[in-house]
């Protein structure tokens, strides 16, 4: 279980088989911890709140592992607002893309219309402009 815990105090213990092990005081009770450099770490955290991944086993507890401090970040702050400009800005410049694909596929199916009427008195190259205009004209419809 993943949770934020406060360290009080911290007792170095030895097991009845001799390995060593610490009893942290925190303020969701007393935890143990069998990794003295995980150990060493929370001692640097007396006093401070520590994020941590908690094993329960009965009426043991035991600490894990030792996660990353949790930032949180405030609604409004100007790094939120650069980041939701950055979304707008890559939203923006992929929807443009995607519009130029659809405007090349519309103007595709308009020169397969036009080709057949118009090929023996027009050349290829017409045609595709007045494709293009066509789709162009109908795209600044919908803007």
């Amino acid at each position: 279980m993943e949770t934020t815990i406060t360290i009080n105090a911290i007792q170095e213990k030895v097991s009845t088989a001799g390995k060593p092990y610490f009893l942290i005081t925190t303020d969701k009770g007393i935890i143990s911890c069998w990794d003295t450099v995980m150990a060493n770490v929370l001692k640097a955290s007396i006093g401070k709140a520590v994020n941590a991944e908690i094993a329960e086993k009965g009426q043991f507890k035991n600490i894990k592992k030792i996660l990353p401090e949790f930032q949180t970040q405030r609604v409004g702050t100007e790094q939120n607002a650069q980041v939701v400009q950055k979304y707008v800005d890559n939203f923006a410049a992929a929807r443009a893309v995607k519009n130029q694909s659809y405007f090349i596929s519309y103007a595709k199916d308009v020169f397969c219309a036009l080709v057949a009427i118009k090929l023996p008195t027009e050349s290829y190259s017409d045609v595709v402009k007045q494709s293009v205009g066509i789709v162009q004209e109908i795209a600044k419809n919908f803007q």
